[in-house]
Order: structure tokens, then sequence, then C-alpha cells
């Protein structure tokens, strides 16, 4: 019984301060503002689900960043995490590829494929730091085989920095496709584009990715999803007009 009239007290209240008692329609404008996968428009339900493979591959960057260098067992359990996140990733990504909006699915390809090299990258850097566990693990003079193991290490190690560079442009690409998959002719005036998507929505958006990425601009340099995440920040600074 309390709990009810407690209820009420905050209905009427709401009542009070707005004027009116809140409709369905905000109801569910605030909740699709908060998770883009409840809209019914696929380029919204699409692009919340690359910011979040985005804001799950910061997360997991950030934390192998904040990694010693010499902290083997430890960079080896993150990239493990990375390389099946990456996966997952790729699989949520995957079906919005079969999309009958082409760019949509050229969106999502693109994605998916960038997510498959990011996993491939992981997993040699996997085996590199457990060549060199072997080697460093057990303080020991180094034999000739291992001079050479190490000497090899530092090419796979530039190697490495050289993929992960590309991956990082192609995913720059998959947050361009995945931004513009979200613009459409302007309702009633076809000389003009427009978001699909409401003010909330989009209010949404720019709060989600702040929120997830911090503050990218002040950064000296961007890389992965850091980089791809930035680009699409960007391109919500734009003055642009809402279909919705």
């Amino acid at each position: 019984m309390r709990l009810l009239a407690s209820r009420i007290c905050v209905f009427l209240l709401v009542v009070l301060v707005t004027g009116s008692a809140p409709t369905a329609a905000q109801h569910n404008g605030d909740a699709v503002a908060d998770n883009p996968a409840l809209s019914n428009v696929e380029s919204v339900r699409y692009l919340g689900a690359f910011i979040n493979a985005l804001a799950t591959f910061h997360r997991r960057q950030r934390a192998l960043d904040a990694l010693k260098t010499d902290d083997f067992v430890g960079r080896m359990t993150q990239l493990r995490l990375m390389a099946a996140d990456a996966v997952v990733s790729g699989k949520t990504l995957e079906p919005f590829s079969h999309s009958k909006n082409e760019r949509i699915a050229d969106a999502a390809a693109a994605a998916s494929e960038a997510f498959v090299q990011y996993k491939s990258i992981f997993e040699v850097n996997i085996a590199l730091d457990e060549r060199l566990v072997r080697v460093f693990t057990v303080p020991h003079e180094l034999t000739e085989s291992e001079t050479k193991a190490i000497a090899e290490s530092r090419i796979q190690a530039s190697q490495i920095s050289a993929l992960f560079a590309q991956a990082s442009e192609l995913l720059r690409d998959a947050a361009m496709l995945a931004f513009a998959s979200a613009i459409v002719p302007a309702p009633g005036d076809a000389g003009h584009i427009a978001l699909d998507m409401s003010a909330a929505q989009k209010g949404g958006f720019i709060k989600r990715l702040h929120r997830d990425f911090g503050e990218l601009g002040k950064e000296k340099t961007l890389s992965g999803a850091d980089l791809a995440a930035f680009t699409i920040m960007v391109k919500f600074e734009e003055d642009w007009r809402l279909a919705r």
C-alpha cells in the first residue's frame, strides 16, 4: 500500500512540474535514446551495435596499455580477452551485412573484416609474448637460438605495429560507413540530407561516446577503436537536420 502511494506521489509530482503526465511516446523515446537496439530504424540499431563494439575494444586496449611491458602473463591474458571480444563483435555485426540497405550491409562487412584482422593481430602478439616468456622467465645466459629468437621478435613486433595501423584505418573507414548509413534525404526537401534519427537519439549517441571514450580530441595520437569513435564524434558535431 505504501509502495502504491509512493508511486502515485511521484506521478503527481511529474504532472505538477511538467503540466502533464508522461506519455507512452515519451517513455519509448527515452528508452530508445538510452538503448538504440530498441529503435525501429535499422541504421540506428547498427550504429548503436558498432559503438558498443568500439567501447568494448577501447576498455580492453586501455587495460592492456596500463600493463608493464614485462608483464607477459598479464599482457597475454588481456590479448586473449581482446581476441575473444573481436570474435563476438564480428558475430554481432555480421547479421547487418545481409541488410537490404546496401550502406548498412557495406558498413557491417567492413567492420566485420576489421575485427577479423584485429583477432589475427592479437593472436600473433600472444605468440610473440609466449616466446619471450620462455626466454626471460628464468634468468640464464642466452643461447644462440634464444638470441636469434629475440632479434626475430623485434622484427615481428614492427610487423604487428604496421598491421595494427592498417586495421585502424579499416576500422576508421568502417566508422565512416556506419555513420553514413544513418544519412537519408531530408523530409520534404530532397535537395538536402538528414540523420535518420530523433534529437533524443542523436543526443544519446553523443552522450554515450563522450561517456565511454572521454575527450579523444585532446589525445596526441589515436588508433584502433579510439580513432573510429573520434571519427563518429566529429561527424555528430556537424550541423545536421533530423528526419524524425
